[in-house]
């Protein structure tokens, strides 16, 4: 008997939630009824998930795929000024000068091919520039910057709307608050983010560590280190990690590096970002059109783009966005050349950026929950408040040793701050720009970039310190929270004038009604 249905009753099932249109349902005939009636199965399938748990495990599968693929990008990026002093730095530079460019442009891509395939080809892209660290002369590695530039925007941007969509969806299922899920979400993505830090750096300590040279330095060697550690000049630093030359005085012996060591290492980040593209292609499930409604709603063009760069709101955290790059650019490229190549040796590289990854994984997990109970301005300032008083110790007080227990701590401190910073800046921009994501996050990428860019580029002139680049991150940092604090009084005013103005119309409403009463 075939059965049919009426188109009232398809309109009907068309306005019902995503989750009656997301439930698979079982259709069976009803041996006891003598018309053959169809009905649904009350017994859901054992692999059937609700709605609302496929958008939270599309988030995990999303930051899994993330894991595996940063745990290969971030370990080169905090190695490339210890292992590769010239084309290493430059190729960094590179990246977020290209990913400036790719943000005016990636909401269009997006647009067309989605959120799901613009991080599969981000991900293929990030395993290519793994490739090129094989043989990193300057006409393999700078192309390969620019290739994984111009696919960091898209692969950041497509995330962001991703996890919010899914956020607010979840939130809509759920019955709860859309921006404490957004902090929720965003705080499970940035735990597995970060925590690309832990195991991509142990990768790195396992494998450069039993290679290693133990040295016994003079208080001498560590006169440049730290921030009075400069960069630019003649350098006499091996710029290819598979010569096992000596570095330049400038930064003791500490740099040298067996060559099939790096090959072995750079095979094991190449079979990461291996699995983050399967893991991306074959289990990551594509948002539905009609969830998808930034890329269909939104005309992503870069006039528009730059309409929304000129929105109050958004100029105020355009500081906040540079600050969040430039911080990483002193704690990847800096830090770790500085602070400890120079002083302890490259393999203790990978123990520290893993503390540093561990507080940065913890912190981001927990502020994400955090947030409903305390508020994200005493967030927001915590995590200030940490990164200043680092910077100040750096500055007054940190003097080179081989001790390591003060790098450690740094990267633990460190890392709280930027957990406040990337959850919390994620979800501003979410809950601020709901119907505007991708430009939103483009431009959160855009300033971001801008900021690794203008670091990375400032260590390549002569006669630039670190002294000189962390005195006006501290600079920095002052004018971004004063941008932020006028941020947050912009919303609460407004939030104050919405409420007045409903409970005045309400008051309008009950009068009007009284008169007609009478």
């Amino acid at each position: 008997m075939v059965v049919h249905r009426s188109s009232s009753d398809v309109d009907s099932d068309d306005s019902n939630s995503i989750a009656d249109e997301a439930q698979p349902v079982s259709l069976k005939r009803d041996s006891n009824s003598s018309q053959g009636k169809i009905r649904e199965s009350s017994r859901p399938s054992v692999f059937t998930l609700s709605p609302a748990k496929k958008h939270k495990l599309n988030v995990i599968v999303l930051s899994v795929a993330f894991l595996f693929n940063f745990t290969a990008f971030c370990a080169l990026q905090n190695l490339q000024s210890s292992l590769n002093a010239v084309n290493g730095v430059a190729s960094l530079a590179v990246i977020y000068g290209a990913l400036i460019i790719s943000c005016l442009f990636a909401p269009t891509l997006i647009r067309i091919i989605g959120t799901k395939w613009s991080i599969v080809i981000s991900v293929a892209c990030f395993s290519l520039y793994t490739a090129c660290n094989f043989y990193p002369v300057d006409y393999i590695l700078l192309p390969g910057g620019v290739l994984v530039g111009l696919a960091a925007a898209p692969l950041w941007i497509s995330q962001g709307t991703y996890l919010t969509t899914s956020a607010f969806r979840y939130a809509e299922l759920m019955n709860e608050v859309p921006e404490a899920v957004v902090n929720q979400f965003n705080g499970i993505f940035f735990f597995f983010f970060q925590s690309s830090q832990i195991s991509g750096n142990l990768v790195a300590s396992l494998v450069l560590y039993p290679s290693s040279n133990a040295t016994v330095h003079s208080l001498e060697s560590f006169t440049h280190c730290g921030v009075n550690s400069c960069s630019g000049g003649s350098s006499t630093e091996s710029d290819h990690p598979l010569n096992d030359t000596e570095s330049s005085s400038n930064t003791g012996d500490n740099l040298s590096t067996p060559s099939m060591t790096v090959t072995i290492l750079l095979g094991v980040y190449l079979a990461c970002g291996g699995v983050s593209f399967l893991i991306a292609t074959f289990l990551l499930d594509k948002l539905p059109k009609s969830e998808d409604k930034a890329s269909q709603e939104t005309n992503s063009n870069l006039s528009g783009t730059f309409r929304l760069f000129l929105h109050p709101n958004l100029l105020l955290l355009v500081p906040l966005f540079i600050y969040t790059g430039m911080e990483q650019g002193f704690f990847f490229g800096d830090f770790t050349k500085a602070f400890i190549t120079c002083t302890s040796g490259v393999h203790y590289v990978g123990f520290i950026m893993m503390v540093f990854g561990i507080s940065d994984a913890i912190f981001s997990f927990t502020l994400g929950r955090l947030e409903k109970y305390c508020g994200r301005i005493i967030i927001f300032t915590a995590g200030g408040l940490a990164h200043l008083s680092l910077i100040l110790v750096i500055l007054f007080v940190w003097n080179p040793g081989e001790a390591l227990w003060d790098r450690f701590l740094i990267a633990v401190v460190w890392g709280f701050g930027d957990a406040v910073l990337q959850t919390q800046i994620c979800s501003i921009v979410g809950v601020i720009f709901p119907e505007n994501q991708e430009r939103a996050f483009s431009c959160f990428r855009l300033g971001q970039a801008f900021g690794f860019c203008l670091y990375f580029a400032v260590s390549l002139v002569g006669g630039v310190c670190v002294i000189h680049k962390i005195i006006f991150l501290g600079g920095l940092l002052i004018c971004q929270y004063v941008c932020y604090y006028t941020l947050e009084w912009r919303l609460r005013r407004v939030s104050t004038h919405d409420v007045l103005s409903n409970s005045g119309e309400a008051e309008a409403v009950k009068n009007q009604s009284d008169a007609v009463a009478v």
